[in-house]
């Protein structure tokens, strides 16, 4: 029984139409994506690490800190010092610091034996204006072993300010207020910023950054690869959309199922152009030859689609399959990865 232009024209509308409600759908979990990159993220709730972190993080709070180190030929110099005290009090005015909770030089405390007598106090109640107080606090710092070794390096040129952050802190603020301190006191110190919140927004940094760099030099070189192929406007439109849709389907899955961006899920958007583009470049390529011999598009496109459609979803399966397998592993990143790129094989395959 023959299909009527017209049944196909609203066949192929309501196609459309789905495709679009189901874009839709998909993109609006992209919002919700957010980036991920401790080692908590990396293993199951059950692990024996994990349950015994969370009991001690209940009993004594969690506490991730924040280090600024100066670096100086000699940091017992007035100039270095006074840069140090600055920089202290500046930090306790970061957001997500605890101020009370802030170690330097001008905050340490210190224990000293004085005629059988114990006295504590500061290290350091004022800057040392010359050489016979520097040489005093010296001898003070190389008596402490609290101090020496700790916050001052022994051979006196390195220091640290160490401060703790509370819960909830932002580490993107955090550490967007260290680089500002660190670039307004720098000269002819060096002074470098670590911690967990520098580590921890650097990766979220650099997994954003590939994705933006990498996605887009991918998507590029394949649609110029599309061009010098098939020379048509359909070679390069129709098989880009099956890789577009497909990361935006896959990706906003994500989101709506509460995965995380990690290093490793990164680099899920990259893998599907490659996947995403191999079936559409047989569909495309089975259309041409049957098109050259077939007395109409309808029937080229007939063709086509059954030639290419068992070859398509045998590889398509195949992949899920392979990519399923991943679920086996206890390490979260690499299962939700599995996931993912088990949904984006199958979605690229019913696409193309």
């Amino acid at each position: 029984m023959k299909t009527t232009g017209r049944h196909s024209k609203i066949s192929s509308l309501t196609i459309l139409f789905v495709l679009f409600l189901v874009t839709v759908y998909m993109a609006s979990g992209l919002p919700k994506l957010e980036t991920k990159n401790n080692y908590e993220s990396d293993l199951p709730d059950s692990d024996g690490i994990i349950i015994q972190n969370h009991y001690l993080e209940e009993v004594f709070g969690k506490r991730d800190e924040l280090i600024l180190v100066v670096c100086a030929t000699d940091i017992l110099r007035p100039s270095t010092l006074e840069k140090i005290d600055e920089m202290t009090e500046q930090v306790k005015e970061i957001p997500g610091v605890v101020p009370y909770d802030v170690w330097s030089l001008s905050t340490a405390g210190h224990i000293d034996y004085f005629n059988g007598n114990l006295k504590t106090g500061p290290l350091m109640r004022n800057i040392p204006a010359d050489d016979r107080e520097i040489e005093s606090l010296r001898r003070e710092i190389q008596d402490d072993f609290l101090i020496d070794g700790r916050l001052i390096s022994r051979d006196k040129t390195r220091a640290v300010i160490l401060a703790y952050l509370d819960e909830g802190y932002d580490q993107s603020v955090v550490t967007e207020e260290a680089k500002k301190i660190a670039m307004q006191f720098s000269g002819p110190e060096d002074i470098y910023i670590l911690g967990e919140p520098v580590i921890g927004d650097e990766v979220d940094l650099a997994i954003e950054g590939d994705i933006r760099k990498l996605f887009p030099l991918a998507f590029g070189l394949i649609l110029v690869l599309f061009f010098l192929f098939f020379r048509s406007f359909a070679g390069v439109v129709l098989p880009a959309g099956v890789i577009i849709l497909s990361v935006v389907w896959t990706m906003g899955l994500a989101g709506h199922l509460g995965f995380p961006l990690t290093v490793v899920s990164s680099a899920i958007p990259v893998l599907l152009v490659a996947v995403a583009s191999s079936y559409g470049i047989h569909v495309i390529h089975s259309y041409q030859l049957f098109a050259r011999t077939s007395d109409s598009v309808k029937d080229a496109v007939s063709q086509a689609v059954r030639s290419i459609r068992r070859p398509v979803i045998i590889t398509g399966i195949t992949s899920a399959i392979g990519s399923a397998t991943l679920l086996a592993f206890r390490v979260s990143s690499i299962r939700e990865f599995g996931i993912l790129s088990t949904a984006g094989f199958v979605f690229a395959m019913v696409l193309a």
